[in-house]
């Protein structure tokens, strides 16, 4: 509550001072109701009631009437006491009015802001991705946020454990957070605290899973007579889930590629009937 006193006037008249300054008002603080399970706040009490004292220059004796208006949701819209009022959603601003018996005046204004429950912090894609290293996500933007009071504030957080802790990303703030490449194998999961003026809430999680880069290597004999048998295996790693191979043969040296027929699988046997020089490689294949 706080007291407002407006600064004192005079005035000579015939040899006397007539003084006039405004009543003491005494208003009561600002107010947030946060709903749950209803569609209106009905208040009980005096508390957002205002209340004051004559101008204490005022020699008329009586009390003060104190009422009010408002403009906003509320029923009764005006009225001397807000005991019973009934408070829709949205924010309502209470105006009270001190008189004296003097006809002194003074005012102030307070608001009752009333939330309706703040139930769904919004959604993004939380599609579950296995990626290589050095892997670029796709931005995260969160949509859908409904209820409470409408204005929401976000904070990103980010887990390596799947979930088990979480941690603020700092500077994360806004409905859409564009990660940071990932290099490091391992879990990287992202969800949102997403916080009105009543409460916070959370979304769902996104986990990116980083693997090593695929690779792969020949090992086999490169030099046999002919007609000699040899075989050349592929040695496939990294990625993520089972490697599908096949073999190509190049006869320009390498600048142009060609499938051999029928070979794929990790190991490839070559014809050696002919003699010269025989250019091959392998592509593996998996998940990523």
């Amino acid at each position: 509550f706080s007291f407002r006193l407006s600064a004192q006037t005079s005035k000579s008249v015939a040899g006397y001072t007539l003084q006039k300054s405004a009543p003491l008002l005494n208003c009561p603080s600002d107010l947030v109701i946060c709903l749950t399970n209803s569609s209106s706040y009905t208040h009980t009490g005096t508390a957002l009631d205002a209340n004051g004292l004559n101008d204490p220059g005022c020699g008329t004796p009586g009390t003060p009437t104190v009422t009010y208006t408002s403009s906003g949701n509320v029923q009764p819209a005006s009225g001397t006491s807000l005991d019973n009022a009934v408070f829709g959603p949205g924010v309502t601003t209470i105006t009270w009015t001190i008189t004296d018996p003097c006809g002194n005046t003074e005012t102030c204004s307070r608001s009752v802001a009333v939330y309706t429950e703040f139930t769904d912090a919004g959604s993004f894609d939380t599609s579950p991705e296995t990626e290589c290293s050095n892997y670029d996500p796709a931005p995260l933007s969160i949509t859908g946020t409904t209820g409470g009071s409408g204005a929401y504030t976000y904070q990103w957080q980010l887990s390596n454990d799947n979930g088990a802790s979480w941690n603020d990303i700092p500077g994360a703030t806004s409905a859409t957070y564009d990660p940071s490449s990932l290099n490091a194998t391992g879990t990287y999961s992202y969800r949102s605290i997403v916080t009105d003026a009543c409460k916070s809430l959370v979304t769902g999680s996104k986990t990116i899973s980083i693997v090593a880069s695929p690779s792969v290597s020949i090992s086999g004999t490169l030099a046999v007579c002919q007609n000699e048998s040899t075989t050349l295996s592929a040695n496939a790693s990294g990625g993520s889930g089972t490697f599908v191979y096949q073999w190509q043969s190049s006869s320009d040296g390498g600048v142009t590629w060609t499938n051999i027929p029928g070979e794929d699988a990790q190991g490839f046997t070559p014809s050696t009937v002919n003699a010269g020089t025989y250019v091959y490689r392998v592509l593996a294949t998996n998940n990523i």
